[in-house]
């Protein structure tokens, strides 16, 4: 496990821009994300009422659920459903409020999948807490062939956004063309910002931007507090966490809060649903079975069954239909 020097000293390099440009978007986004923590500390000794507070608690809800997990998680990372029209990721492009690169979260996700628990996973916790809270970045190599590029492309196609050219890749590494993600982080800044100021004034306004630390800062802590945190062996409960493939836990906290039932996810990463068990309640997959029903969604994944028959466990009788049947992730 890393030092605390070693950690602040891996950290300052992932953000000095000056000695690699390659670094430049993401010092810009963690610029922005100590600024959110600066206006945190305005809300909680200016502007923490009541009703500040309950705003404050509804808002972070709703984007726990809409952005971190059907947002980021289930679609950009693991194009667990269809929408049926191009119009509705970029939608949510333009108005995603938190200027996380989709591209660097899909990425991570990936192999993180595929190099659970390993030296080289990026969400592991054997960075220890702060490496982990620290490690928001992806150590992207843009020394890739054309062909190599474009396969990386091809994995990112359902996000919606615009492609940098191989040369900007090589040269600024964002996968994302960099004009168009400035103007939609800049457009959504200034979106939100008006829409909270109309609503409520500047108290609102630090409202809205404590929601935007506090929401980096718990999915970095699940990051780490989701895959067993400090124990020496995953803390695994018999007949709640059946994948003891990896060291992903349903923790009620997180599964309540955002519905990620992480055990349930490493299992059957590609599922729409990871609420299998009862009590296991998924806002996010009731959100994507609403979209469907609207038509905005096309097409889920549901690996309920799949995790029945593959741990031999006998579910309740439950009105969720999954509107396809793949195989699991």
């Amino acid at each position: 496990m890393p030092t605390i020097a070693e950690v602040t000293k891996e950290y300052l390099r992932s953000i000095n821009f000056l000695s690699d440009r390659r670094r430049t978007l993401h010092a810009i986004f963690e610029a922005g994300y100590w600024g959110t923590a600066v206006a945190t500390a305005v809300f909680v000794t200016k502007y923490v009422t009541p009703i500040h507070v309950l705003v404050y608690l509804v808002t972070f809800y709703i984007l726990a659920n809409v952005y971190n997990t059907v947002w980021y998680h289930r679609y950009c990372s693991h194009y667990s459903f269809r929408f049926s029209h191009v119009i509705f990721p970029r939608i949510l492009l333009w108005l995603n409020p938190f200027g996380y690169r989709e591209e660097v979260y899909a990425l991570n996700h990936y192999v993180h999948h595929n190099a659970s628990d390993q030296d080289h996973d990026p969400y592991g916790p054997h960075l220890g807490w702060l490496g982990t809270y620290l490690a928001s970045d992806c150590n992207l190599d843009t020394q890739l062939t054309v062909e190599e590029y474009e396969g990386l492309k091809r994995s990112l196609v359902h996000i919606g956004f615009p492609f940098a050219s191989f040369e900007s890749f090589r040269r600024w590494g964002s996968v994302e063309w960099i004009p168009h993600y400035v103007a939609r982080w800049a457009f959504a800044t200034v979106f939100w910002g008006f829409l909270w100021y109309g609503l409520g004034g500047w108290p609102l306004v630090f409202t809205w931007y404590a929601v935007q630390f506090n929401f980096h800062a718990s999915a970095r802590d699940f990051n780490y507090r989701g895959h067993g945190g400090s124990s020496p062996e995953p803390p695994h409960v018999d007949g709640w966490d059946f994948d003891r493939s990896t060291r992903g836990l349903n923790q009620s906290f997180y599964g309540l809060l955002a519905g990620e039932w992480h055990n349930n996810h490493h299992a059957f990463r590609t599922s729409a649903n990871c609420g299998f068990l009862s009590g296991q309640i998924d806002v996010p997959f009731a959100i994507i079975r609403l979209l469907h029903k609207l038509k905005i969604v096309t097409r889920y994944n549901d690996h309920r069954e799949l995790f029945s028959k593959r741990y031999g466990i006998a579910l309740a009788a439950s009105a969720t239909h999954a509107a396809t049947r793949n195989n699991p992730g």
